[in-house]
């Protein structure tokens, strides 16, 4: 049996527009093309060769991309290997994300580092005959405090990098 075009609509329409394995979105009118915006064909997900069929349940609508480097695995194989690249993809994304904030904010972390303990020696000096609660305030003050708020604001920043992408 030929794929017909209520076959491909139903495919497209059943993927929403997007690729099954990356989530591409996929332009209704390149069909069947192998390059330009959105390029798609429709796939069986067991394949033919396999003992697949043009049933509509085995049919979806992949980027052409895609559909080359899956040739004629089936689409759970070849999902666990996008699952498994994508994991790799995602942790080299982390790493790097992380790098590019851990930098600056140890950087800023020191700055800020000898402005507080600046303004703690002076405090010091001039509560010179201060209680030990109240030197044991003013470090929690003038160091855990901000040093709280620091890491805080870092695992924000990774935090919101990460959900961006």
């Amino acid at each position: 049996m030929v794929l017909t075009s209520e076959h491909h609509v139903a495919a497209f329409e059943r993927a929403g527009g997007l690729c099954r394995f990356c989530g591409k979105q996929l332009s209704r009118g390149n069909h069947g093309r192998d390059s330009g915006r959105g390029a798609h064909e429709t796939d069986h997900s067991r394949p033919r060769a396999a003992g697949g069929t043009n049933h509509g349940r085995n049919l979806y609508s992949v980027c052409a991309p895609c559909n080359i480097r899956k040739s004629d695995s089936s689409s759970r194989s070849f999902s666990a290997l996008m699952a498994t690249e994508r994991a790799a993809r995602d942790n080299r994304r982390l790493n790097y994300n992380v790098n590019k904030v851990a930098a600056p904010t140890i950087l800023l972390g020191g700055v800020a580092f000898a402005i507080l303990k600046d303004a703690y020696e002076r405090w010091t000096a001039e509560n010179p005959y201060a209680t030990a609660e109240e030197r044991e305030q003013a470090f929690t003050r003038f160091f855990w405090i901000p040093l709280s708020v620091g890491v805080a604001v870092v695992i924000g920043i990774i935090v919101w990098r990460m959900a961006r992408r």
